[in-house]
């Protein structure tokens, strides 16, 4: 819903990323897709999954694809809490692409 309101592509192809698609499509699949994809912008988006039997992505469950995340994006922007943290409390984190070394908004 956020890529169709922003006017954006979802370059994964996959809609969210709960533990229901996580274990249809493997979490493998999907690290390789967002890999090959490298969306220049990463939203995570607070999301109890309990009814699902995991609470938090990156906790209980889509490890590998959240390690990937973390080490190459960088947050650029919180909206209402931190994501992940507490169930009753919703907030969105913005992550923007890291540079590839040498280059840099100036030195396209």
């Amino acid at each position: 819903m956020l890529n169709y309101l922003s006017k954006r592509e979802n370059p994964s192809g996959f809609l969210n990323f709960l533990p229901s698609e996580v274990e249809m499509f493997g979490e493998e699949k999907m690290l390789q897709r967002l890999k090959s994809s490298s969306p220049r912008f990463i939203l995570l988006v607070h999301t109890d999954s309990s009814d699902d039997g995991f609470r938090f992505f990156g906790q209980d469950y889509g490890f590998g694809i959240y390690s990937w995340i973390q080490s190459e994006y960088t947050p650029v922007r919180k909206i209402g809490a931190m994501p992940f943290r507490e169930p009753e409390k919703f907030g969105i984190l913005i992550l923007k692409r890291n540079e590839p070394a040498g280059l840099s908004a100036h030195n396209p």
